[in-house]
């Protein structure tokens, strides 16, 4: 059975609004099975005390709960219907990469690296550059780069010398006297995280940032509410573009499809009032961004102007054939 097959027979019992009849429980015990699959045998704990999120339309994947509460849940309250990609649960889930420092040990390294990719290199003063320039690709070299607000002369007094400024200071600042094992940027890059991963809603950000106002000790620097924090976050080049997308995932309305009314592929129809979005994070700037220092615009054209090529044989992936075809069909890029 195919993606689309699965899809489609997916569907029939997600929308059946009889959650007695037998293609509705069966759809349901399908889903268990999917959900909870080996997870038993994998965990120290008992089979009854695993806990998935529950796709229920009343917890929409927000609470983890036991296999019996979900199928009780599904069985009153039905399945969210436009969840019928199961990514919640394991289904297309990426392959996944080399682990990266998490942002909950305050790395300075991270934090430092994130401003260095948001200011890009023609930013900072040449010693700076020439560090960067000459790093490995899995981090910083033994000596600690020190990103200290020292930019070229030409950029000094303008609105993106005020920013990296800011960004700098708040990477060096802790949230409070004493506090060793976060930075305030670090602090709230953290937030966010947790804020994204276990769907917490704007107004419990700003509960929480209220509360850490009374707990924290005196002289605590944190945001006071979500707009202040989100700011921040803009800063360092984490702003996004939203994208309506197809209830079922089928597609997304953007560019020429921005104004479709229904989707192309179920024919379901588009929902402005409450969407489900996309968010895309644009290449482009940072792009940009690689190509604003000699050195690592150098780099980024070296299989193009430097790499010696050996006759019949593969030494790059720019010799293959799709490489090339790519280069042919989209020249202006290639260039």
């Amino acid at each position: 059975m195919d993606s689309s097959d699965m899809l489609k027979k997916r569907l029939e019992w997600m929308e059946c609004d009889d959650r007695t009849n037998s293609l509705y429980i069966n759809g349901v015990n399908e889903f268990l099975y999917f959900a909870f699959g080996d997870l038993a045998n994998s965990s120290d704990i008992g089979e009854d005390e695993i806990k998935v999120p529950c796709p229920c339309n009343r917890c929409n994947n927000s609470t983890h709960k036991t296999k019996d509460e979900i199928f009780n849940d599904l069985l009153l309250n039905g399945i969210v219907r436009g969840y019928v990609r199961w990514v919640y649960h394991g289904e297309f889930k990426p392959p996944q990469k080399r682990k990266r420092a998490d942002l909950g040990d305050g790395n300075s390294d991270d934090i430092r690296r994130m401003i260095y990719d948001r200011s890009g290199p023609a930013f900072f003063n040449d010693r700076v550059d020439e560090e960067f320039g000459d790093e490995q690709a899995d981090g910083f070299d033994d000596e600690q780069v020190n990103l200290e607000p020292k930019v070229h002369e030409y950029a000094k007094g303008s609105k993106e010398a005020k920013m990296l400024d800011s960004l700098m200071k708040d990477a060096e600042q802790t949230p409070y006297p004493g506090c060793e094992n976060y930075s305030k940027l670090s602090c709230i890059l953290k937030l966010f995280q947790i804020k994204c991963m276990d769907g917490m809603t704007n107004k419990a950000f700003n509960n929480n940032l209220k509360m850490y106002k009374d707990v924290l000790p005196k002289g605590a620097d944190v945001p006071s509410n979500y707009y202040e924090a989100r700011k921040m976050i803009t800063d360092l080049g984490f702003d996004y573009e939203k994208i309506e997308a197809c209830k079922n995932d089928c597609m997304i309305f953007w560019k020429e499809n921005a104004k479709l009314v229904k989707c192309t592929i179920c024919d379901r129809k588009s929902d402005r009032k409450s969407p489900k979005v996309l968010r895309y994070f644009p290449l482009k700037p940072r792009l940009q961004r690689l190509f604003m220092s000699s050195k690592t615009a150098s780099d980024m054209r070296w299989h193009a102007e430097s790499r010696e090529e050996e006759p019949e044989v593969l030494t790059h992936p720019a010799d293959g054939k799709a490489w090339k075809h790519f280069d042919e069909k989209h020249q202006s890029f290639a260039l």
